[in-house]
């Protein structure tokens, strides 16, 4: 009898399995995730640029506050690990990130890397930063700093130590912390004679702690930052250079006692303006630019020139009010001149000529 059912011989084709919803939304997931890996690690290689920039040139950061700037963190010690910039180091690591989330994002890795590595590398980079940025979290949440002092190796100028005579018979107060690497650049400024001779309030004298508090004389000046200097009911905020302090104490500056406007060369002595007028400088064509040439200019004194002693007033008016300032050339040319500098390099240009 003929069969009354359809033929069994033909195998029916499985039907076609449509993409799973949950694939679709990891792979959407995936890619939402690497998108937001990069930016992140984006924007923070370009803080982290700044950052470096700011270290390495020794520039002020955008940022000021009271006591000085957003900058004073670059300038300790806890700025450099093994030699190395740690904000280069931050900004390398994001910039891996970023990096790595663009790929990643766009499924093409370099360098042979397939999707698997890739994904396994930047895991290795975002959880070494986790765990480099929860150290020093801890480490500031258990910070414990007995009180130490700091050495004064500069030698005090006739003029630093009548400056502070003055400003300790009008009363006049500087605020600081034993932790405070500004307050310690303020006291070599003055010379370990002068600084002896200062109003000075340790505002932490029982080292500093979690939960440690400023003692009442600071609690009471209601303090910003350090260092603070309160002359005359007027307070000023961060290190500062000598001829301010003395214009803001209105302290009278004997004419011998003024800085000369000299650079000593090994075989003449020439003054500043005439060396500018023959164009040591170059021309200003910025801030930023003239700020750099003198921080060539200054890299090299030790070579050609010596500087002796400067008068920020004469600069200003040669360049116009508040185009270079002492302390920001020192800073951008690492070479702060220090009274030990100066005596001993006026000591031997005089046995020179």
């Amino acid at each position: 009898m003929p069969s009354s059912g359809p033929s069994q011989e033909t195998e029916s084709e499985p039907p076609e399995t449509a993409p799973s919803p949950s694939n679709s939304l990891m792979s959407s997931s995936s890619v939402s995730t690497y998108n937001w890996c990069a930016g992140l690690g984006g924007v923070g290689f370009l803080e982290t640029a700044y950052l470096t920039f700011l270290k390495l040139t020794n520039s002020d950061a955008f940022c000021p506050i009271g006591g000085g700037n957003c900058g004073d963190v670059l300038s300790s010690d806890y700025a450099v690990v093994f030699g190395v910039p740690l904000p280069l180091i931050g900004m390398i690591s994001y910039g891996l990130v970023a990096a790595l989330g663009l790929q990643l994002s766009g499924k093409k890795l370099p360098f042979g890397i397939d999707e698997s590595n890739g994904r396994l590398l930047l895991l290795g980079c975002t959880t070494s930063m986790a765990a480099a940025s929860g150290y020093f979290l801890y480490i500031l949440a258990n910070i414990d700093l007995e009180y130490f002092t700091t050495e004064i190796t500069t030698p005090s100028s006739p003029f630093a130590i009548s400056l502070a005579r003055h400003l300790q018979s009008i009363g006049a107060k500087m605020y600081g912390a034993f932790w405070c690497s500004h307050c310690q650049e303020q006291k070599q400024i003055f010379g370990k004679e002068a600084t002896e001779l200062l109003n000075y309030v340790e505002c932490f004298p029982d080292g500093f702690r979690k939960g440690s508090k400023m003692i009442k004389a600071c609690a009471d000046a209601k303090l910003e930052g350090f260092p603070t200097w309160v002359i005359n009911g007027q307070v000023l905020s961060g290190d500062q250079e000598l001829s301010e302090l003395a214009k803001v104490s209105e302290f009278k500056i004997e004419e011998s006692n003024q800085p000369n406007i000299k650079l000593i060369r090994t075989d003449t002595t020439l003054d500043l303006s005439q060396k500018a007028e023959k164009g040591v400088f170059g021309t200003v064509y910025s801030k930023y630019s003239h700020a750099m040439k003198m921080k060539q200019f200054l890299l090299s004194k030790e070579e050609n020139f010596v500087m002796v002693k400067y008068s920020w007033k004469f600069l200003t008016q040669m360049y116009g009010g508040e185009v270079l300032g002492w302390k920001f050339l020192v800073a951008s040319a690492q070479a702060r001149v220090t009274e030990r500098l100066l005596t001993t390099s006026v000591s031997s240009a005089n046995k020179e000529t």
